[in-house]
């Protein structure tokens, strides 16, 4: 759930000429809508590391 910025209330979500918008109650203000921060995009998740080459147990003769 999306929280005020500036109260941490509990923000309500609805349509205003056809896009979403936010509102507080409590600052009774509209509030800008900013992307929610998922786990794909976080800084503390590593890289993976490149993929080696699978060298052939074979030998060419």
């Amino acid at each position: 759930m999306t929280q005020c910025p500036c109260c941490s209330t509990s923000l309500l979500r609805y349509v205003k000429r056809g896009q979403v918008e936010w509102f507080c109650p409590r600052c009774w203000q509209t509030m800008p809508h900013w992307p929610t921060p998922s786990l794909s995009v976080s800084v503390g998740i590593p890289k993976p590391a490149p993929s080696q080459p699978v060298q052939s147990s074979l030998a060419e003769g």
